[in-house]
């Protein structure tokens, strides 16, 4: 027993010094980070009404001591306590000149309407009049922000901007005002989340495809906007689930990620680059028991920080959490998982590296929203050349009977060595135990009745995923 405290506390104190919990938030939690250089402060933007106790309406600022609110934040009179989830929320924050802009679900600003968009001058939040709206006067929503030829883009699901005809995305300058950039109106769920600018080409991508009525080739969840046309980028990000979430441009390529499976025909796992004529599956791509998501992406010192929902990148072990140094998919030993089992955004503020997310306790049922940022110095990365040496597979063992009351036979067909994870439908890790020899047994008895998954990975780092069910 003496024993098993000792490596208890030791172990708290090793994530204590690896991270530090900025704020907790209650509701939705953070959806964005946004690093203002102008003002040098962490912009924080999400669902949120409380942060660490005080309210703050779906955003903050942090200088790198005190968290505080900006003005009355969104949808907030600075009068009445807002601490119910609304649906209001924040899902980008940028720059332009002297305002900062934020977009999201928004309905109004100090009492004025401002569907779905809305600036800080400084000194407090301001309306832009008649906002992101649909053809039929319902709201829209704004999903992304980019800066493109000197001018913010605003990217969303609308057919107005600012009363403007702009059908997912319009143009701001100080000298024009909103203007449409003309996107095509595709049949099948319109939706921009983001923009690029890659070797001078204008790139745009969400979730879209002109599938039923093709026009200049099939276009699916990205297009490229070159000489006046909208055109396709290779065979696009195919598959009926799919979708982009974030593009930028890293070591001369154009990184694309979201909701994408090679086996649905798309050109990677969740993450793809393409270097002007033709895609790279980024080393294999991310894996997760469920569905691969990637929700942020950020470069820093000549690496790209990828986090979402995925428990492998390649054949690498992560936590949520991986890097990409344009060769290989790297992790970090940080106990991460400790924290956050879902991360949403990500950023360097003052050369520290910070995340947000959620993590769950399902024992309990429990959600907590945090903020955490890093205490000691990223150094410790391991690496690996994947290409060619590791796998991620399906049906590689067999396990039965499924469905299950309790106790699952693993059968490999041949003598194995490894580990065999148990995660749940939110890619929580629950227990890992060691496999040796052709068969094995495992007890779900103790488990909620539920689909929980099965990754084995053997000491080559290739890795098999069976689905149970527990009855």
């Amino acid at each position: 027993m003496r024993i098993v405290i000792i490596l208890v506390f030791l172990n708290t104190q090793l994530i204590a010094q690896n991270w530090e919990i900025i704020a907790t938030f209650n509701n939705g939690g953070v959806n964005c980070l946004y690093n203002d250089t102008v003002t040098n402060k962490l912009i924080i933007g999400g669902q949120f009404r409380l942060a660490n106790g005080d309210s703050m309406a779906s955003v903050a600022q942090y200088d790198g001591e005190i968290l505080q609110s900006m003005g009355c934040g969104i949808d907030w009179d600075c009068i009445e306590p807002y601490i119910t989830n609304l649906g209001y929320k924040v899902l980008a924050v940028e720059r332009y000149n002297e305002k900062l802009f934020a977009v999201g679900q928004i309905s109004e600003i100090n009492g004025f309407s401002s569907v779905g968009i809305t600036f800080w001058d400084g000194a407090g939040w301001n309306a832009v009049s008649n906002g992101l709206t649909y053809t039929s006067g319902g709201s829209g929503i704004g999903r992304g922000l980019s800066i493109l030829e000197n001018n913010i883009v605003v990217l969303g699901s609308f057919n107005f901007c600012s009363g403007v005809a702009a059908n997912a995305a319009c143009s701001y300058s100080e000298s024009d005002g909103f203007e449409s950039l003309g996107f095509p109106n595709y049949e099948t769920a319109q939706r921009l989340s983001c923009a690029a600018q890659f070797q001078g080409v204008n790139y745009f991508a969400g979730r879209f495809n002109n599938a039923t009525t093709p026009t200049n080739g099939d276009i699916w969840n990205i297009v490229k906007h070159e000489n006046g046309q909208w055109l396709p980028v290779g065979n696009g990000i195919r598959g009926g689930m799919s979708s982009v979430s974030k593009m930028l441009v890293f070591q001369d390529k154009l990184y694309v990620a979201g909701v994408m499976s090679k086996a649905a025909g798309a050109p990677g796992n969740a993450i793809a680059a393409w270097d002007g004529q033709q895609w790279d599956d980024v080393g294999g791509g991310l894996f997760a028991p469920v569905e691969a998501h990637v929700y942020d992406m950020k470069v820093h010192q000549g690496k790209l920080y990828v986090v979402g929902t995925f428990t492998y990148a390649g054949g690498v072990p992560v936590e949520e959490f991986a890097v990409w140094d344009g060769v290989n998919w790297c992790r970090i030993e940080t106990d991460v998982q400790e924290h956050l089992t879902v991360i949403r955004a990500v950023d360097f503020y003052k050369d520290t590296l910070y995340l947000a997310g959620a993590h769950y306790d399902f024992a309990n049922n429990v959600v907590t929203n945090k903020l955490l940022k890093r205490v000691q110095p990223l150094e410790s990365f391991q690496c690996g050349n994947l290409t060619g040496l590791s796998s991620v597979t399906e049906n590689q063992f067999n396990a039965y009977p499924n469905p299950t009351t309790g106790l699952i036979n693993l059968s490999f067909g041949k003598s194995v060595k490894g580990n065999i994870t148990i995660t749940n439908l939110m890619g929580q890790r629950l227990v890992t135990q060691s496999v040796m020899g052709e068969s094995s047994t495992l007890d779900l008895g103790s488990f909620s009745a539920g689909i929980y998954f099965l990754q084995f990975t053997d000491t080559n780092g290739s890795v098999s995923t069976q689905k149970i069910l527990l009855e």
